[in-house]
């Protein structure tokens, strides 16, 4: 699908509306023509007030919309939309997958990659905004290509990086930034949560946190100990086991 160029909005992939579903197995949604920064509310694919949007099947979105605060590659806006993506490809020089006003994103094996152009608005490759807003990644490896924020998580909204999930800010980022704010009576700050499940976040700021943020970090689970004794020399260890970590321990020497 290619996009026409349009100043009052456009989409490539939308599902508008509770029982409005779209499968995009195997698509390729070419968006990068509207890139003159005039565009408005401009969308790789959008799910809606309750729509759902299904990438999968090597689907593939590159998205080039210009100077514009509101649009993303991928975005779900309202209570019960859903996008999920798995077997994709995100491509963006703007917001790569956005979860808004209560939508939800569930990403799994795929790339997001996000790279600004000079002269447009910084980008973010995940931007978890609002009161039930959800973005999950599974397995996805998601890249930053320049300064700025990869993921950001406000107004109350949540963020969880699972099983493996790879957060890249390449060029002096921030990972992870939950961003202080206020509700609509600009007197609460609402909480806002972020997880990292067996997760990597590489950056010059892997997570920075305001306010009033739940975040939570699993690491890998512990295996077996085994046995050794005092290491003089490099040796394998036994076959068919790997080395998880390494802890140490603060205790006098064994004097053998």
């Amino acid at each position: 699908t290619k996009a026409a160029r349009s100043s009052d909005g456009t989409a490539g992939g939308v599902a508008i509306g509770a029982g409005s579903t779209g499968y995009l197995g195997g698509a390729r949604i070419d968006l990068t023509a509207v890139d003159n920064g005039e565009a408005i509310d401009a969308y790789g694919v959008l799910a809606e007030d309750g729509g759902h949007i299904a990438l999968a099947n090597r689907a593939r979105v590159d998205f080039g919309a210009g100077n514009t605060f509101s649009s993303a590659a991928a975005a779900a806006i309202g209570a019960n939309s859903l996008i999920t993506a798995d077997d994709f490809t995100i491509t963006s020089n703007q917001t790569g997958v956005k979860a808004t006003r209560g939508g939800q994103v569930r990403l799994g094996t795929g790339t997001v990659d996000v790279l600004h152009r000079p002269g447009t608005l910084a980008p973010e490759a995940l931007m978890s905004h609002g009161a039930g807003s959800r973005i999950t990644a599974s397995g996805t490896q998601i890249t930053l290509h320049d300064e700025g924020i990869a993921a950001t998580v406000s107004y109350g909204a949540e963020l969880y990086l699972d099983k493996g999930a790879a957060l890249f800010a390449t060029n002096n980022g921030v990972g992870i930034g939950s961003v202080v704010d206020l509700s609509q009576d600009q007197t609460t700050v609402l909480p806002r949560k972020i997880v990292l499940n067996n997760a990597q976040v590489k950056a010059t700021a892997g997570v920075i946190i305001q306010g009033d943020t739940t975040f939570e970090m699993t690491a890998p689970r512990r295996g077996h100990v085994v046995a050794t004794e005092p290491v003089h020399d490099p040796r394998q260890l036994p076959c068919r086991l790997e080395t998880g970590g390494v802890s140490l321990q603060a205790r006098v020497p064994d004097r053998r």
